[in-house]
């Protein structure tokens, strides 16, 4: 396992969770939904920091724009440091028309089914 310079304090997640850092880092500003995404460089190294702080509880989501492959990215220049994330993420609306969010919690759960 590959150790984080900085470790945060953490919590456990629910009554009988894992521990995770008592903060998490949300990604979907980092896929331009809050202005012009970085070049992937710039966001790649942002991810490389974060890390060295000892932020290890990152959250992401389908509707976070690219933030999926740019952690795809991140993970594969950084092998031994994916098991010291704890990856969350969330399901359930979608933005029609680039503005308006709608209920979309069965097409992820239809579409993962065994």
């Amino acid at each position: 396992m590959s150790k984080v310079t900085k470790p945060l304090p953490t919590r456990p997640l629910g009554r009988n969770g894992p521990e995770v850092p008592r903060l998490g880092l949300g990604l979907m500003s980092l896929s331009g939904n809050y202005g012009l995404p970085g070049s992937d460089e710039t966001r790649l190294a942002y991810l490389d920091e974060v890390y060295k702080a000892g932020e290890t509880f990152w959250d992401s989501a389908d509707e976070h724009g690219d933030s999926g492959d740019l952690l795809n990215k991140w993970f594969k220049a950084n092998p031994t440091k994916r098991e010291d994330i704890f990856l969350s993420t969330k399901f359930g609306i979608r933005k029609v028309l680039g503005k308006a969010w709608q209920n979309n919690w069965r097409t992820p759960i239809s579409s993962n089914s065994a």
